[in-house]
């Protein structure tokens, strides 16, 4: 163990010498996902951030930061606490139980930081790498990741690593442009896959970037450039364009992920207790003996997570009363 431990160190050290780029270790990454809620569920909100090289996971002190449609601040959405190593990935996320149960800060490249809220993550059964403490501004606003700080030189512009607005957001979103469609409650702002972070000065330009694979987010030009993924046309010719929250982002699935690699998902129909694909009278009994399964809908089979009919993480008598609703509406 001790030895894998200097191996790691030493290649790292190695790459920080020869990668100018990668010298802030936490700049080179965009935000890939934001989830403002479901409608019965306002407070279930994450956002996912995805790295774009290695060594991006020096993150202490950063925070996802948040601005009202006019563009004035609002509560950080989350912070990572401030002591280098122990606030740093893997060690802070409670995803990766040890160092070795996630990626090296070698292998970080395309890996995702997820930071949710805690009904977020009751929901979606999924443990976040940092639990979120603020909210998502709904339905208009901003949201931004870090600072680049004393990295302005190798990145666009200085200010926050990353940032997208939405809906009817009058604020200043420099660099990001005009901002996106605003997504409907159980959708997620999702970026698209080939956009580049500001601080990428290698690939900014590029005509194409690999999505997937063993090389993922460097600039290609056919698809042997990419083993095992794919060479993705930027468009206008270029990734820079793709900074713009209106072309960079658009009404998708949420599917948040964690550092250690771990996907999320709303498994089960609210209020199908029995998992056949639909709510009926069946349901209404199989509720009840569902609040002695289970104190929480992540305790539950995947098909049966319907039992928490209310969507607010816990099983109990308030989703009989749920189920009931549901069944009447569906009759």
């Amino acid at each position: 163990m001790m030895k894998r431990t200097w191996l790691r160190t030493g290649l790292c050290g190695a790459l920080l010498l020869t990668a100018p780029q990668a010298r802030a270790t936490y700049h080179l990454m965009v935000i890939d996902q934001v989830f403002p809620g479901f409608e019965e569920a306002p407070a279930a909100q994450y956002v996912v951030l995805r790295m774009q090289q290695a060594l991006q996971t020096v993150v202490h002190g950063q925070e996802i930061l948040t601005e009202d449609a006019a563009g004035n601040p609002l509560a950080p959405f989350a912070a990572f606490c401030t002591t280098r190593g122990e606030c740093d990935l893997p060690r802070v996320s409670p995803a990766c139980p040890t160092p070795d149960d996630c990626p090296s800060v070698v292998d970080a490249n395309d890996k995702s930081i997820l930071i949710a809220t805690t009904w977020a993550q009751g929901l979606f059964c999924l443990t976040a790498d940092l639990t979120a403490t603020g909210s998502v501004p709904y339905p208009d606003g901003r949201v931004c990741f870090g600072a680049t700080e004393d990295f302005g030189a190798s990145c666009t512009t200085d200010g926050p690593v990353d940032c997208v607005a939405y809906g009817a957001f009058t604020g200043d979103n420099g660099i990001f442009g005009a901002p996106a469609e605003v997504p409907v409650l159980g959708e997620a702002l999702v970026t698209a896959a080939a956009r580049q972070a500001q601080c990428h000065t290698d690939t900014l330009s590029a005509m194409a970037v690999c999505v997937g694979g063993e090389l993922p987010n460097m600039a290609c030009t056919m698809a042997a450039d990419c083993p095992r993924g794919a060479c993705v046309q930027c468009p206008g010719g270029g990734c820079r364009v793709l900074l713009s929250s209106a072309v960079g982002f658009s009404a998708g699935t949420p599917i948040p992920r964690n550092f250690h690699g771990d996907f999320g998902r709303i498994d089960g129909v609210a209020g199908d207790v029995d998992g056949n694909g639909g709510v009926d009278g069946a349901d209404v009994g199989a509720q009840a003996r569902a609040l002695f399964e289970a104190g929480e809908r992540c305790d539950l089979p995947a098909a049966r997570r319907g039992a928490d009919a209310n969507l607010d993480t816990h099983v109990n008598a308030a989703d009989l009363v749920a189920t009931v609703r549901s069944a009447t509406r569906g009759a």
